[in-house]
C-alpha cells in the first residue's frame, strides 16, 4: 500500500525501495509497542530498553539521509 502510495513521488525504483526501507520496515522496530520491536523482545525475556541497544536501526536510515543529501549536493553543483 505504501508502493502505491509513494511511486510518483521516486522516478528511479531502486531509490523509492530503499526510502520504503527505511521508512516502513526498518523504523517500525523503534516503535516500542509495534509488533516488530515488541515480538523479539518478548521472546528474548527483554525490556522494551532494548530497543535503545538496536543501535543499527538508528544508523541505518540516518546513513541513507546522508548519502541522499550528499548526492543531492554534489548533482547540484
Amino acid at each position: 500500500m505504501v508502493q502505491e502510495l509513494c511511486q510518483s513521488l521516486y522516478d528511479d525504483k531502486e531509490e523509492m525501495a530503499l526510502a520504503l526501507e527505511d521508512t516502513t520496515i526498518v523504523l517500525s522496530a523503534l516503535v516500542p509497542w509495534s509488533v516488530a520491536a515488541a515480538v523479539p523482545l518478548a521472546a528474548l525475556g527483554a525490556s522494551s530498553w532494548g530497543i535503545a541497544a538496536a543501535v543499527y536501526l538508528y544508523l541505518q536510515p540516518l546513513w541513507s539521509w546522508l548519502r541522499t543529501s550528499f548526492r543531492k549536493r554534489e548533482q547540484g553543483a
